[in-house]
Parts: structure tokens; sequence; C-alpha cells
């Protein structure tokens, strides 16, 4: 597949490899399986993309239909088949491709965003049984405005490393699976058509109750519980073994939310606040979300449709 993106400079049109950084948010959005009858190929033009999601029938024997499918350049471009396909009746041609958000669902959206909130709902209530102080904010929580200055500037070393794997992506499949998760998800949760303030709102709503449920379950209780009984280090080490592995999308997405979970936790062991891991998980987040609904936007409407139906590393 291509992994191009496209985006404009001064109004010349550039070519960049197309990255998004990871999000430390469980995102694993999968769009409906195939019909069981259609053979798994490469990934097909655009064209037949969109015949298979709507159930119609192929016929291989209308000229230029499927002229040029073993051919690797052919997957560039659906011209070809536009120009030589003439419609069988009821079937709409072209126009059945998947278009802009046709891969995109509000619903979806608002249960990602409600799921993710009722974190903070299971937080509090393992905090009650266990008795964390503070329904699982620990016991020295403050919210103002150093803690909120503090997570900010925590969270540009996040994104710096963020950067430097944009860098490299293509030298690394597994980085490119992280970037192909990514983006799936982000084609179901904002779309492929560039909206920057749902896309804000939408990245606010999920990094805030990301920042805030995650936080609160696995550093204001998780973390806190098992430093009371085996200290700090060990408590560190194993809450974020248990994050990664609840991030497990990828492999290397799930060794890079290890790495993410240890600098909250680390955070926290250092300012005793939980509001300072809040905020730079939640500001981390909501910037990451942003981007990488950004990135997709770049993307052509085939590798868009590529993304949405890639169905796992090595596939």
């Amino acid at each position: 597949m291509s992994e191009t993106s496209r985006k404009r400079t001064f109004g010349t049109l550039v070519t960049k490899k197309s990255a998004s950084a990871i999000v430390v948010v469980r995102l694993d959005i999968r769009f409906p399986e195939l019909p069981d009858q259609y053979p798994r190929k490469a990934l097909l033009l655009d064209h037949e993309v969109g015949r298979r999601r709507n159930g119609l029938k192929k016929d291989p024997t209308r000229k230029g239909y499927y002229a040029g499918l073993e051919n690797e350049h052919a997957r560039t471009s659906t011209a070809l088949f536009q120009r030589n396909a003439l419609p069988e009746e009821g079937d709409e041609g072209p126009s059945s491709l998947p278009q802009q958000d046709d891969l995109f669902d509000g619903r979806t959206t608002l249960i990602l965003v409600g799921g993710q909130s009722l974190l903070i709902v299971a937080a509090a209530i393992a905090a009650a049984i266990l008795q964390t102080p503070n329904w699982g904010f620990g016991p020295n929580i403050v919210f103002d405005l150093k803690s909120i200055g503090g997570g900010f500037l925590l969270a540009l070393p996040l994104g710096g490393l963020a950067a430097a794997l944009d860098l490299i992506e293509d030298r690394f499949p597994a980085l490119q699976d992280v970037t192909k998760a990514t983006q799936r998800s982000i084609l179901a949760l904002m779309g492929g058509t560039f909206k920057p303030l749902f896309a804000f709102f939408t990245a606010l709503a999920l990094g805030l109750a990301a920042g805030f449920g995650e936080e609160m379950l696995f550093r204001g209780i998780l973390q806190y519980e098992l430093a009371n009984r085996f200290g700090p280090v060990l408590a560190v080490g194993a809450a974020s073994i248990v994050f990664g592995a609840l991030h497990a999308v990828t492999p290397l997405y799930a060794f890079l939310a290890t790495l993410a979970s240890v600098y909250f936790g680390a955070i926290y062991l250092a300012f005793d606040n939980l509001a300072v891991p809040i905020w730079c998980h939640t500001i981390y987040d909501v910037g990451a979300l942003y981007y990488a609904h950004w990135t997709v936007c770049q993307l052509t409407q085939q590798e868009r449709n590529e993304i949405a139906f890639w169905e796992g590393p090595g596939k």
C-alpha cells in the first residue's frame, strides 16, 4: 500500500511519509468484515472495495474491470476501470466507492467516548472497595494552574518521541503497523474529511476521559496500592505492564504504551500529585488524536479505503 500522504506547503503539493503518533488510549476500532464469499486478495482497486462492502457480485468478463489487477501499479489508480467499465443493471459503478465519510459513523464516536468515560466510574468503585484515598485521585491531589503547566511541559517529551518515530517510520514495518492501527481507528472515530472543531472537541472529550479514567485506575489506585505493599519501583513496573497489555493493538503499540505508562508513573512518584500525570496524559492524547485526524485527511480516498480494511500486522 502506498504509505504517502499529501500536504500543502505554501501552495505546493509535497509528498510526506504518513505517520500518526501513538495515542495513549485504547483505540482498536475495526470496520465490519467483508462477505465471506469473496477471496481476500492483497487489496483490490477502490471500486472493488466499494463493491465488496455493498455485497455486489463480480463480473470478470467486463473489459477493463480487473485490468492490471495483478500489476502492483494498478493499485494506485482507479482511472483504468472508470474509463472502460460499463455499469450493469443495479450497479452504481464508480459511485459505489466509499467516499469521504462513508466509513464514519458518529455512533462509534459516542460509544468510544462513553466507554472510555466509564473508566472513571470503574476507578471510583474500585477505590471505594479498596479504600483508596479520594476516590482514586490519591491523598495529595491538587488541581491548579501549576499542575496544568507541569502537565503541558511534561507532555512535550512524548511529542518529541512521536516526532522522532515519525522520522524513522519508513524503515520499520512495526512502526508502520502502529500508524495503520491508529489511522484505522481515527477514520471511524472522526472520519476522513477534516473537521477542525469536531475533531478538537472529540479529541478533548476522549483525552479527558482517558487522562482521568486511566490515571485514576492505573496510577491513583493500582500503582498506589502496589507501592504501599511492594514499593514504588515494582508498583510502577507492574501497573505499566498491565497498562501496556490492555493497549495491545499491535505488539509495538503495547510496548510504546508500556513506556508511556512508566513515564506517567514516574511523574506521579516525582510530584506526588495525580493531577500532573492526568494533565500530561490528557494534553498529549488531545494533540495526538488531532494530529492523527489531520494526517488521515491528507491521504487519498484509496489509501483511506486500504487503511479501513487493514486487518493487522503482516496482513
